[in-house]
């Protein structure tokens, strides 16, 4: 992977994926420290505060496979301007809203903003733009939502003890929009529009890093059934992390800790991304997606029913931070392997649209859960569960393939 940064248009192109990731996933990743001064400042539980970023992510979701077949009309950088401009409107509004109902109905144009500048185009540019290293490249720019999780969980607790949350939140607006923006002005979605050839296309297809199988895309085949269930339930475990922060306070640590463990959780982010990228290029997807699954579903599950210390609290919640790359690299690149490059758009954000709709409606469903009983010791059970139902849900798609093949 190393001469790929001798390459200056490679390297144009993955630092500009790089900042659309700490865009659409890294910034959001820290939303959730605002979720315990929103509900102080309009007075409600945190299901009310979390239910429009819930109805965000569901809008999204519906928008997205919408979006992935439509945008060539209107071109893939102009797509992008729109969704930021949606984007930072909704955030204005949000940030100086004091009504949540109010937010539920501005939080429609954010979805349909955040669809625009998805996650799915940054896989689409690297599945165009490099035939080797697909793994590895994909954990590196990936791994730049975590680096912006990290280093934004602390400055966002710090700025909201002394800007308050308007300034704050939007702030974190702005600079979600200025990572967008050099995808707007210079990113070609294909090397032909730059007139280059992709990296790694001069070698032989055997030596291509993902295989492909190119198995139908249809929605009654076993194989989609079972992916689908198998990314619903694995979308459930990140929602985790926007309720850390306040499951660290509520099982009796200080706000210093609840601030660590989001950094905590966000430095593992990147450093899994990026080890896991590479391991999907030596050891093969599937067996990372099983390995991510396992250590992600103990790790809360210990969560769940933790009475330890603090240090023992932050392994956990290192160990818990693998999540992020099951959804974003291993699964996309699972995805690309069973489909082919050809159907990957079509088949990656139609599963997007149901992983986005689990993970919104979780989120939610946390927050009420917890509102009801003080504690996140059953969510955190249930949540571990799935994880054992996803394990599940990919051995049946595995086997579904590899008969066929």
């Amino acid at each position: 992977m190393k001469d790929i940064f001798k390459e200056k248009e490679y390297t144009k192109v993955l630092l500009i994926c790089a900042l659309m990731a700490a865009g659409n996933l890294g910034v959001p990743n820290a939303y959730g420290l605002f979720y315990a001064p929103m509900s102080e400042i309009m007075n409600c539980g945190m299901g009310e505060v979390t239910m429009h970023m819930t109805v965000c992510l569901i809008v999204c979701a519906f928008a997205t496979p919408l979006v992935v077949r439509k945008y060539r009309s209107i071109g893939m950088n102009r797509m992008i301007m729109i969704g930021s401009l949606m984007i930072l409107l909704s955030g204005i509004v949000i940030g100086f809203s004091k009504n949540p109902m109010l937010n539920n109905i501005v939080a429609i144009i954010r979805g349909i903003g955040l669809s625009a500048s998805c996650a799915v185009f940054i896989t689409m540019v690297i599945g165009n733009w490099f035939y080797k290293a697909k793994g590895s490249i994909t954990g590196f720019v990936m791994g730049f939502s975590g680096i912006t999780g990290a280093l934004l969980s602390p400055v966002i607790g710090a700025s909201l003890e002394i800007f308050g949350f308007e300034i704050t939140y939007i702030g974190s607006i702005v600079l979600q929009i200025l990572c967008f923006m050099p995808a707007v002005l210079w990113l070609k979605e294909k090397p032909e529009d730059a007139n280059m050839k992709p990296y790694g296309a001069d070698d032989s297809k055997e030596d291509s890093s993902v295989k492909s199988h190119d198995y139908p895309f249809t929605m009654n085949s076993i194989v989609f059934m079972a992916l689908a269930l198998g990314v619903i339930c694995l979308n459930m475990l990140p929602t985790i992390a926007s309720h850390i922060s306040a499951y660290v306070l509520n099982i009796g640590f200080s706000v210093t800790d609840a601030a660590m463990i989001v950094s905590v959780v966000m430095v593992a982010n990147v450093l899994f991304k990026i080890v896991i990228g590479s391991l999907c290029d030596a050891i093969g997807v599937f067996k990372t997606i099983m390995l991510v699954l396992i250590v992600c579903g103990t790790s809360v599950l210990l969560m769940s029913m933790f009475t330890g210390s603090a240090i023992m609290l932050y392994i956990i919640a290192f160990f818990y931070g693998i999540c992020y790359s099951a959804c974003s690299v291993s699964f996309s690149l699972y995805v690309r392997e069973v489909y082919g490059d050809e159907n990957y758009g079509k088949a990656m954000s139609t599963f997007t649209m149901f992983g986005s709709i689990s993970y919104s409606a979780v989120i939610t469903i946390i927050g009420f859960l917890y509102d009801l009983s003080g504690s996140y010791r059953l969510p955190f059970t249930i949540i571990a569960f799935m994880a054992v139902i996803s394990v599940l849900s990919f051995i049946t798609a595995e086997k579904t393939v590899n008969k066929k093949a």
